[in-house]
């Protein structure tokens, strides 16, 4: 089928590129914005030297960049002036598809271009820009959005059956060699430089921060006596050896929640011989998130262990292109001679509530499909890469935690391709912008520029 769709792609080629070369001056005026201004195009064709055969049947640009209504605005009104003698130029509309977040332009009832925020908010009022935290790609001096970002968006793609699976293979394959090849840090790379960046969300990662600075301490003090070590780092081991029991006597045969993360691929690989050590539990279900605390926490008492499990706040993962997936951290209350202290310990990612994750049985544990393992492999990879840019990462624990993870992604690579069921509900993606998009203020609603300049005499400027 997929082949047959790729034919007429091929024969329909040269009529869908004569067609979108009537835009080709508007296209001229977006590229040189874009260039003079720094912003990102997200384009995986151009990323991966595939051939435009597929592209032009869905091709619209999309950028990606700080304040987007602003530029959306500057953009259209460039545009009108190119164009303002053009008989169709009353159909050159701008129009907000999330408020503050998501605008597009359209000429002739056709998609121009759509501008996507990165600047994103956090809990307590903080925000994170994207924009100073991103490496991008440059081809030919226009900046793309790098490989790291683009491949957690194709790997979604491929697990929902979303575009050409063909050429959706091309990019994940294209993109994980440019990835695997470019893994050497230096502070040039991630940060650390930028006084700007010491200004960033410093709320953000502190939870999984300070837990993998402790962890790395850990590392230097596993051959001590028991007798040196701490009311803290003994009850720390403990706590390791109790992840193990909510691997085996907890998750194991249910059917509401599925493993992710490199412990999933440890159990693969391993089974019950895995080692959890440093590690976080990471699932996703259909389970509530209040509902399982409550189920731990009798759990952890039918193991005598006095143990409180917290729930942690929802948590935006940062990524530029997904505004849904969300993480809840749950911890175990730790009483020391220091005081009580919070230990994480497991990860609850939120995706079963509006797309259906594709799992299989392994050895009575449900693990999510290698496509869908491989998304969230990479999504850790990035979150530890923005963590340790912003200064909340010493770079001896980063560069362990990421070759943690690359070691973990080579093996999801390398695993069969197994779907037995699903797990979850599909949400449509547009109705969720649709619940974001509250409230239609006076710059957000559809500005067409002839109609203001027919108004006002002159093009709108904020």
């Amino acid at each position: 089928m997929d082949a047959k769709i790729e034919l007429m792609h091929e024969n329909l080629f040269e009529f869908c590129q004569a067609e979108r070369e009537k835009y080709g001056e508007l296209y001229q005026v977006l590229l040189k914005y874009v260039k003079e201004h720094d912003l990102f195009i997200s384009d995986s064709y151009e990323l991966t030297g595939l051939s435009n055969t597929y592209k032009f049947f869905d091709f619209h640009y999309q950028i990606y960049c700080s304040k987007p209504l602003l530029h959306t605005n500057r953009i259209i009104n460039l545009m009108y002036w190119k164009l303002a003698k053009h008989p169709m130029i009353g159909t050159l509309v701008m129009n907000t598809s999330v408020k503050n977040e998501e605008f597009s332009i359209s000429f002739d009832n056709r998609f121009i271009c759509k501008l996507f925020a990165m600047q994103r908010d956090r809990p307590k009022g903080n925000s994170v820009d994207l924009m100073k935290l991103v490496k991008p790609a440059v081809i030919n001096k226009i900046k793309y959005l790098p490989a790291e970002i683009e491949i957690i968006d194709i790997y979604q793609k491929l697990y929902n059956g979303l575009g050409s699976f063909s050429a959706m293979k091309h990019f994940v394959s294209t993109m994980y060699k440019q990835i695997m090849d470019d893994r050497t840090i230096n502070e040039e790379d991630t940060g650390h430089t930028s006084n700007d960046k010491a200004n960033d969300d410093k709320q953000t990662g502190n939870d999984k921060a300070n837990d993998d600075k402790q962890t790395s301490n850990d590392d230097q003090s596993d051959d001590e006596d028991l007798k040196s070590k701490t009311c803290y780092e003994r009850k720390k081991e403990e706590l390791e050896a109790i992840k193990m029991f909510i691997l085996t006597d907890f998750l194991k045969g249910r059917q509401d929640v599925t493993l992710l993360g490199p412990i999933a691929v440890d159990w693969y690989t391993m089974g019950e011989k895995l080692c959890p050590k440093y590690d976080k539990i990471q699932i996703c279900g259909t389970i509530k998130p209040a509902q399982l605390k409550e189920e731990l926490q009798t759990f952890l008492n039918s193991l005598g262990r006095k143990y409180n499990v917290s729930l942690g706040d929802s948590l935006d993962l940062l990524i530029p292109k997904d505004f849904r997936t969300k993480r809840i951290i749950y911890s175990m209350s730790i009483r020391t001679d220091a005081g009580i202290k919070e230990k994480p310990f497991l990860e609850y990612f939120n995706c079963c509530d509006f797309e259906l994750i594709p799992v299989f049985d392994h050895n009575s544990m449900l693990i999510a499909n290698k496509y869908v393992l491989l998304r969230f492999l990479f999504i850790d990879l990035w979150i530890y890469k923005f963590i340790y840019s912003i200064g909340r990462l010493e770079k001896k624990t980063y560069l362990q935690k990421r070759d943690r993870l690359v070691a973990a992604i080579k093996q999801a690579e390398a695993m069969d391709f197994i779907a037995e069921g699903t797990l979850g509900f599909h949400y449509d993606y547009d109705i969720s912008k649709r619940q974001k998009k509250i409230g239609q203020e006076e710059y957000f609603a559809p500005y067409s520029p002839s109609m203001h300049v027919q108004k006002n005499g002159a093009v709108r400027k904020l």
